[in-house]
């Protein structure tokens, strides 16, 4: 899936972060914000109907936390990949990771984020992902 919308980017000293809203659908009404830290850390917490808490670093496996309508529950998470040139002025963030329940893979997902500022007065950016 790729979306073009606006988001807010922050990029303070060795930390970045995109927040912005999930297009249609039942994703519509949660808000998602991607971080990443000095220690290449990515943090994905989204809020809404569908919440979810995913810290993932490199050559380790983490817990994530979900909450939907139907329940909650909780997957290990394994970063694949890692790349980033983010900057004060945008640049792009991609990475990947594996989520699995008792060791067995349910996802394999890579994620891909290209950040446009509209202006350096403006903190708002354009972004796909």
């Amino acid at each position: 899936m790729k979306i073009a919308t606006v988001a807010q980017y922050k990029y303070t000293g060795g930390k970045q972060s995109v927040t912005f809203e999930e297009g249609d659908g039942e994703f519509g009404q949660c808000k998602t914000t991607v971080t990443v830290d000095e220690n290449r850390i990515v943090t994905v917490e989204r809020d809404g109907p569908y919440s979810a808490f995913i810290s993932a670093q490199k050559n380790k496996r983490n817990i994530s936390q979900h909450n939907t309508p139907f329940g909650s529950f909780s997957l290990g998470i394994s970063l694949k990949h890692f790349d980033s040139t983010l900057n004060e002025t945008g640049g792009a963030l991609s990475f990947g990771y594996i989520t699995d329940s008792d060791l067995s893979v349910i996802s394999d997902i890579d994620f891909r984020l290209k950040i446009k500022l509209k202006s350096t007065e403006n903190p708002s950016s354009i972004i796909n992902i």
